[in-house]
């Protein structure tokens, strides 16, 4: 579509004239700014990837809702600790543009600015809703979230945040060790926010997870095991007993159940085999009351 230029102007006069409309907020053919919104000051928090401005539209729309342009010039650049695309620093207001993508994370200094959502929602996690919805499980050996309650990576930092986590140095610190809980979790020395990405780690009882919280009906393992307390029974060591059908606990409850009749941990752990002289399931060694699960169906006490 032609732009209506006034004849009468030079071309240098026509260009500062466009550049008069794009930094005072008028919109023309060329050069349409989307609805946008700014969104809460989080770690974490982005736009979702179809909804991020460009670096033209980031000037106009940053600056509809507040941005600041030092010495009138957008701030570019590629930093690891913004958000990508547009944000507007929560001191100062200052407008940037970060061209670094997925490998960015937002330290919670910046606000971005993303086109608005035709149902005014955004995709970005919202740390009000989070406290509502994000629960700290207790640091318990073998504690971790249920099934379908752990948060997603980019998830973790704002839910932490939300239930008392700090990001360490600025980052979510991301590993795939064997003695933490997976998915999103607390170190309890400075609160620093993780996520493990080791399928199957089994936390050492040193880590609070960080769990979506359950609805009505749904328990934590923590949940469980104090439920568990009221419930175990220590039954004889004598040849052949084993627990009823229907009646026995899973390696994830063994610990919590086992504790609660006496048992602990050797040398801080669960232990488990496939032993054909002991019960299937859980039991107790008696020469120290170390806790046990046995992973043979058909073995004989």
């Amino acid at each position: 579509m032609m732009i209506p230029f006034r004849v009468s102007l030079p071309w240098f006069a026509l260009f500062i004239h466009m550049q008069l409309q794009l930094l005072s907020g008028v919109s023309s053919a060329l050069y349409k700014t989307p609805e946008a919104r700014l969104l809460r000051q989080g770690p974490g928090i982005k736009c979702e990837p179809s909804h991020d401005l460009s670096q033209n539209e980031c000037i106009q729309a940053a600056t509809s809702l507040g941005g600041v342009l030092f010495d009138n010039e957008l701030a570019v650049g590629y930093w690891r600790n913004a958000p990508p695309g547009c944000s507007i620093a929560t001191n100062g207001g200052r407008i940037f543009y970060n061209f670094i993508d997925h490998k960015s994370f937002n330290d919670g200094n910046y606000n971005p600015v993303c086109k608005a959502l035709e149902d005014e929602a955004t995709f970005s996690i919202s740390r009000k809703a989070l406290e509502e919805k994000a629960t700290l499980y207790t640091a318990i050996q073998g504690n971790k979230c249920i099934s379908g309650h752990d948060f997603s990576e980019d998830e973790c930092a704002a839910a932490a945040a939300s239930v008392g986590g700090r990001l360490r140095d600025g980052n979510i610190v991301v590993g795939d060790w064997s003695h933490t809980p997976p998915g999103c979790f607390i170190e309890p020395s400075d609160k620093g926010i993780h996520f493990g990405t080791k399928f199957g780690s089994v936390n050492a009882g040193s880590f609070h997870p960080v769990c979506r919280a359950e609805t009505e009906g749904e328990a934590t393992l923590f949940e469980m095991s104090k439920a568990l307390e009221n419930k175990a029974t220590l039954y004889p060591a004598i040849q052949g007993i084993k627990c009823t059908p229907g009646h026995y606990f899973t390696k994830e409850q063994c610990i919590a159940a086992a504790k609660s009749v006496g048992g602990h941990l050797r040398n801080g752990r669960l232990i488990a085999g496939g032993w054909g002289h002991t019960p299937s399931g859980c039991f107790l060694e008696p020469s120290d009351n170390a806790i046990h699960f046995g992973t043979n169906i058909f073995s004989n006490n």
